[in-house]
């Protein structure tokens, strides 16, 4: 019983000490806030050693995918690159639609950052769906103020437009529970780079969970503890993801794997506190909040003279029918009163 206890307490030591030579803060390689990369998107991931991890969603992507099975600290990486990249940029450089496709609770503590445009989750039903539906209006929106402006893409700087990055955490999920929106990803994908829009994939593995043609989109890959080694090599083209260890020691531990690297690089994910995110909420509440990507749902209810004022608003005319609702169209980002005329019909 004595030598029990003893190893149980040598166990207990050796592994705390394990804990602190391997855990990374959020505070030690978060970046001095507002000051971001110029024309990009970087910051440190977390550590492999005494060197920073850093990676860029501009110049490493334009879209990136994050891998690991349950428990091995994916949620925790997607905060702290949210966390970290509201750190750094300002709202006027980059916001964020996130996603939670995982029961809804990942994305919680983010929500009052000023760069959060909305939080959307598998338990909002239809307006989940309705809400990335929009983002066609979103492409199409983009392009307009660059045509606008006369430039070529969002790095021109006559293009007066923040990034949007799109986080999904469950990436595989979302796409089962809305099997149409695979269309809206893929557009994304292929023309994000030029209108400054990212995606940032969460999933548990990437074999059968992601198109072939998203995944080839996505250069920027990040790999925590895989399934198996047919799962690693998808994504980073080696098998280290499947040998890391699992449980507490394994958790956090992850591998990065940019489009021009030779080999996948190791690193140790810097973990944000409730504490972390308030400091980086208190430190940019006074930043201008950024319009949201879609239009707000349609209320219960619409009185008469609601669809009147708006009609007037709109049309400068309220007499060309019978008002008689408010319709609907997010893949356009418009909502329209609906008339019945005496000739036309609706």
């Amino acid at each position: 019983r004595a030598m029990a206890r003893l190893l149980s307490e040598r166990g207990q030591t050796l592994y705390g000490r394990y804990e602190a030579e391997q855990a990374v803060s959020f505070s030690a390689v978060r970046t001095v806030p507002g000051v971001g990369s110029p024309g990009g998107l970087s910051m440190a991931l977390g550590r492999d050693g005494d060197r920073n991890v850093i990676v860029d969603l501009v110049r490493d992507g334009p879209h990136a995918v994050v891998t690991g099975i349950t428990g091995s600290g994916k949620s925790e990486l997607l905060t702290t690159w949210i966390a970290g990249l509201c750190s750094a940029y300002s709202t006027r450089e980059v916001t964020f639609l996130l996603a939670d496709f995982k029961g809804g609770m990942t994305f919680d503590a983010l929500a009052d950052l000023p760069h959060v445009t909305g939080v959307i989750t598998d338990l909002d039903g239809g307006s989940a769906e309705r809400a990335i539906a929009s983002l066609r209006a979103e492409m199409r929106r983009r392009e307009h103020e660059l045509a606008l402006r006369g430039a070529r893409d969002i790095a021109d700087p006559r293009a007066e437009l923040s990034r949007l990055v799109i986080v999904v955490d469950e990436f595989a999920a979302l796409l089962a529970e809305h099997e149409g929106l695979h269309r809206i990803f893929a557009d994304v994908a292929a023309r994000g780079r030029a209108l400054g829009m990212h995606l940032v994939l969460g999933s548990q593995r990437a074999s059968g969970a992601m198109p072939d043609a998203l995944l080839a989109n996505c250069p920027l890959r990040i790999a925590l503890r895989a399934a198996d080694a047919a799962d690693s090599r998808a994504i980073i083209g080696d098998d280290s993801a499947s040998r890391l260890p699992g449980g507490l020691p394994g958790s956090g531990r992850a591998f990065v794997r940019r489009a021009g690297d030779s080999a996948p690089h190791p690193v140790r994910i810097a973990l944000t506190s409730i504490a972390d995110l308030a400091d980086v909420a208190a430190a940019t509440r006074s930043q201008d909040p950024p319009s949201s990507p879609w239009l707000p749902a349609l209320p219960p209810t619409v009185t008469l003279e609601q669809l009147r004022e708006r009609t007037l608003r709109e049309h400068s005319e309220t007499d060309a029918g019978v008002l008689l609702a408010l319709a609907d169209d997010p893949a356009r980002q418009r909502q329209f009163p609906i008339t019945l005329t005496a000739v036309g019909g609706l």
